[in-house]
């Protein structure tokens, strides 16, 4: 028998460039990137492609992190340099339903990008998910196929509500829906909520 090779895919990446007056970061991004143990200096592709390589990882999805606000254009220049090692779950403007519409259609033609990432834990979208400001986007990404990775530790509930209410929807809760900075014993309580929410479906 020949010999079995794994071939390993990390599900969730950041990439950034530093900050620039250019490329500006959103309101108080270095204090929540501290605050969650993220490091400050940039980390790029290439970092990112020399320890895949080390770690044997063969490929990853880039999520562009939260405070580069909605841009993708990083990761779209790493898909665009390793097509065979990176892919993207692009951001959208999600109070911007037209301007996001019109992207989405547009990225029909990109191949690196597979789906889109939506969070709802900054203090700018924190209450887009019950407010109805992100109300547009779910119909929108079942009538289209849209597979959609959501950041919303608070909102499980109403995430197995949605997902009640579209059922061919495909929807990933990132970090089994567990609140930044959360470990060992302490994760228990957050997987377990996001159990119960995602049972909702399940059992229709």
């Amino acid at each position: 028998m020949g010999e079995f090779q794994l071939f390993i895919v990390d599900s969730q990446v950041h990439i950034w460039r530093e900050e620039t007056p250019d490329r500006p970061w959103i309101a108080g991004a270095r204090e929540r990137m501290k605050l969650n143990g993220h490091r400050l200096e940039p980390f790029t592709y290439q970092e990112c492609i020399e320890l895949m390589d080390q770690a044997g990882v063969n490929r990853a999805l880039i999520l562009p992190p939260s405070w580069e606000g909605d841009r993708v254009d990083y990761a779209i220049e790493a898909c665009e340099k390793y097509p065979q090692r990176f892919g993207i779950m692009a951001r959208v403007p999600q109070n911007k339903p037209e301007e996001a519409k019109a992207m989405l259609k547009d990225w029909k033609g990109v191949p690196g990008i597979k789906g889109t990432r939506l969070t709802f834990h900054r203090p700018i979208d924190r209450n887009w998910m019950i407010d109805g400001t992100a109300d547009w986007y779910w119909p929108f990404a079942a009538e289209h196929g849209i597979k959609t990775m959501v950041h919303a530790p608070i909102w499980k509930a109403e995430l197995g509500a949605i997902a009640q209410r579209y059922p061919h929807l495909k929807i990933i809760i990132d970090h089994m829906g567990i609140m930044a900075r959360c470990v060992d014993d302490a994760i228990g309580y957050w997987v377990s909520e996001t159990a119960t929410c995602t049972c909702i479906r399940t059992s229709m």
